[in-house]
Formats: structure tokens, sequence, C-alpha cells
């Protein structure tokens, strides 16, 4: 493959929300087996991701070695190359959650008989997400120390460039806080002026880099190299205003920002002129800068293309290890047990998107039976181990409840489905889910108490800023109205409308109370944190869900001192 002259994502999903299921599921059916070449398990992987749910199903190109029998009972799966399933596997690999392990005392003639001689194994960070320890502190370290170059981009399959030699979110990081720069980039601004061009993450390196992103502000294309179309016309899709830039690497910076965007130091925002961009997250002006420290001045780890599993092994360390110890060539094997383990933990954390599992219903046993191919006594009895008490299935619904708070669209409606389930299961309140992905004529959640008898309207935003936009306080306004006509013909009343997202801007108790003064109804605003901080709380308290009206009517944000006198009074 031709040399990129730039940096390369690979991107089966920008965000990462969902890398640790894909792990799960890779390692059910890969751990302890050769991946090069082995299109049978690239297939596998490919549909236990589609029948999990964390891939977009879908007909496929028929191959030609599929036989008669295949065609007609196995249509999906001979439909398949498993190259969805290499692409999500890739993106394991460049985050240093993988590693293919071969014995390093033996010598190999070539790059292939060495890959036809590994294995597939998770590293020790990939371990602690398989044993369902926090993603974000394990990936947030991961997306810091990614590196060019790298077991990945040396891989002749990326092959980039060796005058790339760079921690990206570093640089990034930098240009963020570059006192010229204004506090903000866009996808546009990094995707033509760092990723082809940032090739260090140094001070001086980001002067550099900061004054092409000011060449661009004020001349756009005419800023860029005569030979900058020729030089990238082998990425063929074009930006619709500016068609001398490739998309592309609009889409890796995409990417990129999206990583960054997981570890919470980056939020989205918008220019002065009204285009996307990102923008430093003003509460962790502290780690920032001790991330920048510590991940700028570390020196590169060492790559050799003819040993990359020794690169792999270190990126991949943690945040509790300085060095990966582990004899691995003593633990390549699996068993059926682990296998089958590994398999129903994927599709149950699926299922913690929007479904708090406090018990193992015989419907839930069925359900992952389905999606397993287990047998129904096999699948309980693992459920049952994974699942021994009522907070192990509270918490990794927490976790990953906190993370769609900050996807933005992408999985808005499942935002939604969470806090209904929360309102009725951790808060024993009626609640209905009444909202759909761009339907403006209804709210998101209903929520009410029998007694003493109260109702409310929830809109859920999954974002870092929420700031109630002139647009979505006339809608509100309209939610109000025509509840308050259907539940006044009830004898009913409507008590408040209520928000709950990632984070708000410093505005929302203003622009909720033009809100509050037109509709003469009380209401109120809880970020992501703080309302995590009630759920885990409450269950441990002697309040009931229908005192949640005294923090629902507060008429301003929730703070954290609120829950606490809420839940101590």
């Amino acid at each position: 493959m031709a040399t990129a002259e730039n940096w390369v994502f690979t991107r089966p999903h920008r965000k990462l929300t969902y890398v640790p299921q894909t792990l799960t599921i890779l390692m059910s059916v890969a751990q302890g087996k050769t991946w090069a070449r082995q299109r049978d398990i690239h297939i596998d992987f490919e549909n236990r991701l589609d029948a999990a749910g964390y891939k977009r199903g879908g007909d496929y190109l028929d191959r030609k070695r599929a036989s008669q029998e295949q065609r007609e009972n196995n249509y999906k799966a001979w439909n398949r190359g498993g190259g969805g399933g290499r692409t999500h596997q890739t993106l394991l690999e460049a985050l240093g959650l993988m590693v293919h392990y071969y014995d390093r005392n033996t010598e190999y003639a070539s790059r292939k008989e060495r890959e036809e001689n590994s294995v597939v194994l998770p590293t020790l960070a990939g371990q602690e997400l398989l044993n369902r320890e926090d993603p974000r502190p394990i990936l947030t370290r991961q997306v810091l120390a990614h590196q060019f170059p790298s077991a990945y981009s040396i891989n002749p399959n990326v092959n980039i460039s060796d005058r790339f030699r760079l921690r990206p979110a570093v640089l990034i990081l930098k240009l963020l806080k570059h006192p010229e720069l204004g506090g903000y980039l866009t996808d546009l601004e990094i995707g033509v002026c760092a990723v082809p061009y940032g090739e260090k993450h140094t001070d001086q390196e980001a002067n550099r880099i900061a004054r092409k992103i000011l060449a661009w502000r004020e001349h756009n294309v005419r800023s860029l190299p005569e030979n900058f179309r020729a030089q990238y016309d082998r990425l063929k899709e074009r930006h619709k205003r500016y068609p001398e830039v490739p998309m592309t690497l609009v889409g890796y910076a995409d990417t990129l920002m999206k990583w960054i965007d997981y570890t919470g130091f980056t939020v989205p925002s918008t220019t002065a002129d009204g285009e996307p961009c990102s923008v430093l997250n003003e509460s962790m002006n502290e780690e920032i800068e001790q991330a920048i420290i510590e991940w700028g001045t570390r020196p590169l780890l060492d790559v050799d293309p003819n040993d990359p599993q020794v690169f792999q092994r270190k990126y991949g360390v943690t945040l509790n290890h300085s060095r990966d110890t582990r004899r691995l060539g003593d633990s390549t094997g699996v068993t059926p047990l682990e296998r089958d383990r590994l398999n129903v933990l994927g599709v149950l954390q699926f299922e913690f998107r929007t479904n708090i599992i406090t018990s193992i219903s015989a419907q839930l046993v069925e359900e992952v039976a389905d999606k397993t191919g287990l047998e129904v006594s096999r699948t309980e009895s693992i459920l049952r181990e994974l699942l021994p008490t009522p907070e192990d299935g509270l918490t990794p619904f927490l976790r990953t409840y906190r993370d769609m708070a900050f996807l933005g669209t992408e999985e808005a409606t499942t935002f939604e489905k969470a806090t209904d389930e929360i309102f009725r299961e951790v808060f024993s309140l009626g609640s209905k889910h009444v909202g759909q992905a761009g339907d403006r004529r209804m709210p998101d959640v209903e929520v009410w108490s029998d007694n003493p008898q109260w109702f409310g309207i929830v809109d859920t935003k999954a974002y870092s800023r929420y700031d109630l936009p002139s647009d979505h306080q006339l809608r509100m306004q309209g939610y109000v109205e025509k509840y308050r006509r259907q539940l006044a013909s009830a004898n009913q009343i409507l008590n408040f409308f209520m928000y709950i997202a990632g984070g708000f801007a410093p505005s929302i108790n203003n622009r909720m109370k033009t809100v509050g003064d037109a509709t003469g109804i009380g209401y109120c605003a809880v970020n992501i944190l703080t309302w995590i901080t009630l759920i885990e709380r409450f269950s441990q308290s002697s309040k009931s869900g229908s005192d949640l009206l005294w923090l629902f009517t507060l008429n301003r944000e929730v703070l954290l001192a609120d829950i606490e006198q809420f839940l101590n009074n």
C-alpha cells in the first residue's frame, strides 16, 4: 500500500462508547486463535456484532465460494466476507487493547509466517475491560498514549509515513490552548492543517501548525500548497464547499476529536459564525494540563517492524502497571466455558444500554440464549455468575448511561429509553417513553407519582454544554401547554418540566426561568454526574420516589449539595 502522508484513524464507529463490548465479543470468538487470513473467524465476529446490536445489519454481496447448501441455510453468513469484523478488530488493535502473540524465540521467514503463528490475546488494558473495570480511565490513557509510529501505523495496510512521530491527542490539546487560536478548532481546520502536517507534539510544532490554521482562517484554500490537491488525489470524496480538500482528512480529524471528547477534555461547541467546533472542557483544566505535561514529555515507544508484539504490550499497559510481565505463552488456551462466558457478557453489555438488570428473568435468559446460540441452561448459569447481586446489574448500566449523555444525536433515543427505565426501576415512579428522534411534538419522557399525585415532563439532551436555545424554549412551552390541557381534562395538573444532560452552559438557569415565567410551573435541570449520584445513593436512603418533587421543582439546576440535603433530611 502507498505511504499515507497523513494521520490515519480506523473508524468502524468514531465514538469509543462501545469499544469494551466489541472487545468482549472479539475475545469470545478469537482469543487464543490465529486471526490473520482466518476468514471464517472474521465472519463469525461480524455476525456476533450484528446479533448483539453493535453493528448495523444488512445484505452483502454474494461470495463465489459459497456452496448451494450455504446459500439455502446460512444466507447472512455466506453473504459476508468478514470485512466489517476486520475493521472493528483493527480499531481494538490500534487502541492497544489486543495483541497478536507469537513466540519471540522462534525465527520467522516472513511477516506472513509470523502472523500465521500468532494468536489473539488481550493486553493488560484489554483484560481490565474484560474484567468490567470502568472503561473511561482505561480508554482515556489509551487515547492520550496513542502515537505514530505504532504497530498499527507501520502495518502495510495502513503504512503511515515515518515523518510523523507524535501523540496526536497531545498536539490537539496544545493547539486548543494556543493563545492565538481563540480556544477552538473545527474538524476542517484539523483535517487540513494538522492531519497532513503535524509531525511532532512539541511546543514549536504547535506554533507551526497554529500558523497554518490562522492562514487557513484568513485565506482558506489559498493558504494550501499548490500541490495539495494532487498530493491527496487518491482520496476521492471531496468537501462540498472546498473541493480541494479530501473529506477523508476531515473524517480522520472528526474521529480523533470524538476520541478526545470521550476523555472529557474537550466538548462540542460552535464558532461565532455558527460552525461546529471543539473547545476545552473548562471544568477539567487541571487534568488537561497534567495530561499535556505527562504525555508530552514521555518518550515515544519504539516499534520494531519485525517484532511488533513488544510495542503492543507496552502500549497496552494500564494505570496500575508499569509493564506487562505476564507469561502469555502459558495462557493462550481458552476453555469452552470461558469463551461462552465472553459471548454472554458481550450480549449482556448491549442489554445494559437501556435495561437495569437486577434479577435473572426467564425472558432475559431466552433473549441472551437466542443471540449467543447457547443452550438455555448454560446461558442461565453464566448469567447468574455474571450478575450475583442487583448492584452488578446497576453499575454497568450507569457507566453506559453516563457515556450516552455525551453522544449527541447518535444515541439520543437510547438515552431517552434508559432515562425512562431509571424513573421506573430506581425510583418506582410511573414513567413512559413518549419521544422519538426527530419528533418535535412530544417531550422524551412522562413521569408521575400516584401518591401524592404529581406529573412532570422530561427532555434529555446528550450534550456536555446544553444551553436551551430559544427554539427549544418555545418547544418546551408548547409541550407544557399541550400537557396542561390534557391533564386538566382528568382533573390533574402539570407540576414541572425537567432537563437531563451531560452538562449545561452557565446560561441554563436564566433560560429555564424564561420558560418557567411564561408557563407558571416548576422546573429543574440536572447534569449526568449529579443525576447518577442521586441514582446510586437513593436506595440507601429513606426517601420514596414521590419525594423527588422537591428536587424537580427547585427552579434552577440541581447541584450535588441539593442531593445531599434531599437525601439527609
